[in-house]
């Protein structure tokens, strides 16, 4: 008989007072499938989800509801697939991501949440395909390479 899917929480005091709880969901069989920290009723602190075979699928932080700071994203196999920042709940900085061959998909730059800049894309085999022009989450130009 499985087991029922279940939560454990901790409840932490802060210095300030504010309570802080860390949630642990675990799936089916009693594996870890996500951990996190909540503040005032918000996601405040690390957040990481788990494949069920245990393997790293997401981590990433949260700052009073919002996202912020690196999140990563693996692939099932253990190999990055997407990873960028946020500040403030919005996409912000570079951003990456990659096909489960650990090939560089495509990069590119958010600013305020929105595509900005030259964005660059690769087939599975390496070779650059298109490149993009973006300003401020509008897209200006698209160039295809003739590989």
């Amino acid at each position: 008989m499985k087991p029922p899917l279940g939560l454990a929480a901790l409840l932490l005091l802060s210095a300030c007072g504010d309570p802080q709880v860390r949630v642990v969901t675990h799936g089916e069989t009693g594996q870890t499938i996500e951990r996190s920290e909540w503040s005032g009723g918000h996601r405040h602190g690390l957040f990481r989800v788990f494949y069920a075979g245990g393997e790293r699928q997401l981590e990433s932080r949260w700052e009073h509801g919002l996202r912020c700071g690196r999140w990563t994203w693996w692939h099932e196999s253990g190999c990055a697939m997407k990873s960028g920042a946020f500040r403030d709940g919005l996409r912000e900085e570079e951003w990456s991501e990659w096909y489960e061959s650990g090939q560089l998909k495509w990069r590119g730059l958010y600013r305020g949440g929105a595509k900005h800049g030259t964005w660059r894309h690769w087939s599975p085999a390496g070779e650059l395909y298109a490149e993009e022009d973006w300003e401020e989450g509008t897209r200006l130009a698209v160039r295809l390479s003739s590989g």
